[in-house]
C-alpha cells in the first residue's frame, strides 16, 4: 500500500480515492504546481489536506470564507490533525500565538483569509516557517472572470515570491477556461498540471418550476421525493421561517445559516449527515466541505447569482451515483429581484465615494490617518444619521472590503439576536417599574416588532445610546435576563467593527479602480443573464450548463425540458383524450381549473394548459370567473 493510501486510511478511514483525487495528490506530492477543478462532492479539500500530512513541513491554506475555515478546522481536529485558522476579528495576541505555533510548534495546517497575507506579522512568520505547500481554496476568487472575484487574493503572489520553490495547488468546483487561465497567470504557476472532472452528471435530473405559489409547489415536490434533501434560500430570516413552517407539517427539518454559532452549525450539520433530520433549509453558507453521499434532492427557492453557484449547490445531490433531483421553484418576480440585487451590489462610483467619506467623518477619521485602526460601528446609527438604506450601505462596505480599503469583522455579518420568551402580560406589568430592566423591556416592546415570535437583530450600541446607559451595563442586564428565562439573548461573536487597511486619502481624492470595478460589474451582469437564460431556456438543462463551461454534450433525457415540460405541441388525439379526461372529472362533481392542473406532473403542465386554451377557444369548455370548468359540447352526459 502506498504512503498516500496509508495516510488516507489512517486519518480519513477510506481505502481508496475518488475519481481524479489520486492523480491530483500524486501531482502535488511530486511538488508540481496543480490546478484541480473537481465538481461538488469530489473531495477537493483532501487534495491538499492529505499531502499536508505527508510533507515534512507546514501547509498554508488560503480560504475566503470564515465559516468554511471554521468547519474544516473542526473536522481536521476531530481526526487528530493540528489545524487552526486566522481571520478578521481575531485579537492580536491570539494571532501572535497561532503564528508562533505555526513556526515552532505542532501546528500542521494553517488556514488564513486573503486579507491577512499582507500584514507584516504574517509575512515575517511565513518567512521563518518551514512551508511545504501553499493551497488556494475557492481559487476562482483570484480571477476577475470568476463568480466571486476578490482582489485580496492577489496577495497570494507575494507568498510565491517569498518561497518560489514551494508547490502551489489551486482548487475550485466550477471554472470556465478563461478562469483557469487567469488562475494560473495570477498565481504565477509554473506549467501547472490541470485536472478537470466533467460537468456532466448522468444521475442528476434538473428541473425548473415557474410559479407564484411557491409553497404549494414546494409541498407538491416534497410529497414526491423521499430521503435526505437541501432547500436553498438567499435570506437567513426566510430560512428560519420556512424551516418552522415545514416542521409544523410534521417534516424532520432543521435550518442552517452563517449567522449561527459554530457549535450550533456543527450540530445541525451532523444531525443532518446522520439522518436525524431529513431536510436542511439553508443559505449558501451550507454545503461546502460537507460529505454526504445520499442527498436525493436539492431545491432552490431563489435564483442564485450565477451558473457556477447554482451548479455547485445542485451538485450536492446524488454523490452516491443514485438518481437524484435538483429543482428550482421560482417566479418571474425572482428575476426582477435578481436584477435588483445586482444593481444594489454595484452602486455608482460616486455613491461608494460618498459612503466612504461620510463613514470616515462619522468615525472622526482625519485625512491622512486611519490605517490599522479599529472602530466599533453601529451601522443602524450611521444609516439613521445620513438617511441611507442599510442594505445599500452594507453592499458598499463589501465593495470597500474587496477593494482592500477595510475589513469587516464577523459582528457585521453575525449581529446579536433577541427573542422575548416570557409571557407578554407579565412583561407589560413589569414595564410599569422604573428600574433598568423594565426600561429595557419597554424599549424592546416598542422598538422590535415580532420579538415574541422570532429572533430579531439587536444593535446594543444603539439601544444603550437611546436608553442613556453604558453598553457593558446593557449587555450585563441582557445576560441576567437570559439566565432568568425572561428572554433569549444571542450575543454576536464580536461587536461590529471596521478595521481600516489604508489611510483616508486627501480631500476629494478617494477612488477605487474604475476600470476594474466596471469590468467586475460587466462580468457579474453576464453571469446574472446566464442564470436567467438557464431558468427560462427551452434547451436541455444539462446541455445548457455544459455549453456554459465549454464542454460538449447531448440531450440528457432526464431534465424537465427533455421530459417535455416546455413542450406545447400536441396532436388531435391528445386533445380529444384530454377533453374526455376533463369530462370524466366534471361528471363526478365541480372541478376548479387550479385543482385540475394539480392532477398533472409539472413536466406536462405546459402542454395541458395549451390544450385547455384551445378547448376554451373552440367553445368546448368554459372556465368562469372563479375558475370552475364547465363542459359546453353537446356530448356532455
Amino acid at each position: 500500500m502506498s504512503l498516500a493510501l496509508k495516510t488516507l486510511k489512517k486519518y480519513w478511514g477510506f481505502n481508496e480515492f475518488r475519481s481524479l483525487q489520486s492523480d491530483v495528490i500524486s501531482s502535488v506530492l511530486n511538488r508540481q504546481d496543480t490546478i484541480a477543478l473537481l465538481h461538488t462532492g469530489a473531495g477537493k479539500s483532501l487534495c491538499f489536506q492529505l499531502p499536508a500530512m505527508i510533507f515534512e513541513g507546514k501547509t498554508i491554506v488560503v480560504s475566503p470564507l470564515i465559516a468554511l475555515m471554521q468547519d474544516q478546522v473542526a473536522a481536521l481536529s476531530n481526526k487528530g490533525i493540528v489545524a487552526k485558522a486566522i481571520y478578521s476579528g481575531i485579537g492580536y495576541r491570539q494571532v501572535d500565538l497561532i503564528l508562533d505555533d505555526f513556526v515552532n510548534g505542532p501546528l500542521k495546517i494553517l488556514y488564513v483569509s486573503p486579507e491577512r497575507l499582507k500584514t507584516d506579522m504574517f509575512i515575517e512568520r511565513f518567512k521563518l516557517a518551514n512551508v511545504s505547500l501553499i493551497a488556494i481554496d475557492e481559487a476562482h476568487c483570484i480571477s476577475q472572470w470568476g463568480h466571486d472575484f476578490r482582489p485580496a487574493y492577489y496577495e497570494i503572489a507575494t507568498l510565491r515570491a517569498l518561497k518560489p520553490e514551494v508547490p502551489v495547488i489551486a482548487v475550485t468546483a466550477t471554472a470556465t477556461p478563461n478562469v483557469v487561465k487567469d488562475i494560473s497567470d495570477r498565481l504565477g504557476l509554473k506549467s501547472p498540471a490541470v485536472y478537470q472532472s466533467t460537468f456532466e452528471r448522468d444521475n442528476l435530473s434538473l428541473s425548473v418550476m415557474f410559479t407564484e405559489s411557491k409553497m404549494e409547489a414546494l409541498n407538491h415536490v416534497l410529497s414526491k421525493f423521499k430521503g435526505s434533501g437541501i432547500i436553498y434560500l438567499r435570506s437567513r430570516q426566510r430560512v428560519q421561517l420556512l424551516a418552522k413552517e415545514l416542521e409544523s407539517y410534521g417534516l424532520e427539518v432543521d435550518y442552517y445559516h452563517g449567522g449561527m454559532p459554530i457549535k450550533k452549525r456543527m450540530k445541525v450539520q451532523q444531525d443532518w449527515i446522520e439522518n436525524k433530520k431529513k431536510i436542511i433549509v439553508c443559505t449558501n453558507a451550507f454545503g461546502m466541505g460537507v460529505d454526504k453521499s445520499d442527498v436525493r434532492f436539492v431545491i432552490h427557492m431563489d435564483i442564485p447569482p450565477s451558473i457556477e453557484e447554482y451548479y455547485q449547490e445542485s451538485g450536492r445531490a446524488g454523490r452516491d451515483g443514485i438518481m437524484s433531483y435538483a429543482v428550482s421553484i421560482i417566479g418571474y418576480s425572482d428575476i426582477v429581484k435578481l436584477q435588483k440585487y445586482h444593481l444594489v451590489g454595484f452602486p455608482k462610483l460616486e455613491y461608494i465615494s460618498e459612503i466612504y467619506n461620510r463613514l470616515c467623518s462619522f468615525l472622526k477619521i482625519g485625512y491622512g490617518s486611519g490605517i490599522g485602526e479599529t472602530f466599533e460601528v453601529s451601522l443602524e446609527s450611521f444609516c439613521t444619521q445620513y438617511r441611507y438604506h442599510m442594505g445599500s450601505v452594507y453592499s458598499v462596505l463589501n465593495i470597500l472590503e474587496k477593494e482592500g480599503w477595510l475589513v469587516l469583522t464577523e459582528g457585521f455579518r453575525n449581529p446579536s439576536q433577541l427573542l422575548i420568551t416570557s409571557n407578554k402580560r407579565h412583561i407589560t406589568m413589569s414595564s410599569r417599574n422604573k428600574d433598568i430592566k423594565s426600561k429595557m423591556l419597554l424599549y424592546m416592546l416598542r422598538k422590535y416588532e415580532g420579538v415574541f415570535i422570532d429572533y430579531v437583530k439587536l444593535d446594543e450600541g444603539r439601544m444603550a445610546n437611546d436608553l442613556e446607559i453604558k453598553v457593558d451595563v446593557l449587555i450585563q442586564e441582557l445576560n441576567v435576563m437570559h439566565k432568568e428565562s425572561i428572554l433569549s439573548y444571542k450575543q454576536a461573536s464580536s461587536l461590529p467593527r471596521i478595521i481600516f487597511l489604508s489611510d483616508r486619502p486627501a480631500k476629494n481624492s478617494f477612488a477605487i479602480d474604475k476600470q476594474q470595478y466596471l469590468l467586475r460589474e460587466k462580468n457579474a451582469r453576464k453571469k446574472m443573464e446566464s442564470i436567467q437564460n438557464y431558468m427560462t431556456s427551452f434547451d436541455c438543462r444539462q446541455n445548457f450548463i455544459l455549453s456554459y463551461f465549454k464542454e460538449d454534450g447531448k440531450p440528457c433525457g432526464r431534465c424537465d425540458i427533455c421530459k417535455g415540460s416546455k413542450e406545447i405541441l400536441y396532436s388531435e388525439t391528445e386533445k380529444n383524450a384530454l377533453l374526455n379526461h376533463i369530462k370524466k372529472h366534471c361528471a363526478s362533481g365541480t372541478i376548479y381549473s387550479d385543482d385540475y392542473m394539480k392532477l398533472w406532473p409539472f413536466n406536462k403542465k405546459s402542454k395541458v394548459f395549451a390544450i385547455i386554451q384551445e378547448l376554451e377557444s373552440e367553445q368546448l369548455i368554459n372556465i368562469d370567473d372563479i375558475g370552475i370548468i364547465k363542459i359546453l359540447d353537446s356530448d356532455r352526459k
